[in-house]
């Protein structure tokens, strides 16, 4: 799942990668955040909490009032590892 704004198209997005042992990981597609936006932990408030942090950060100069949701399935024939991205 990731967002981007709907009235300008972007390049950027942030989304989720993977879920790891309770933790979400974002992927930044701009670089614009920091490894605690990045990483946190999988409940409704604290998912509620980064996104609109990592959505202010990715998108700092425009003001949005929808973003569009969109969900990705990874291939399960490419290897991904995000492991790097968790905590140990």
């Amino acid at each position: 799942m990731g967002f981007s704004p709907t009235n300008e198209q972007s390049g950027h997005a942030v989304s989720f990668v993977n879920v790891k042992k309770g933790y979400a990981a974002l992927l930044d597609a701009n670089h614009s955040l920091l490894e605690n936006d990045m990483i946190f932990p999988l409940n409704p408030e604290s998912i509620a909490k980064h996104l609109e942090q990592a959505i202010k950060k990715t998108f700092p100069n425009h003001y949005f009032s929808f973003f569009d949701i969109a969900c990705v399935k990874f291939s399960p024939k490419k290897r991904y590892n995000f492991d790097y991205y968790f905590p140990k």
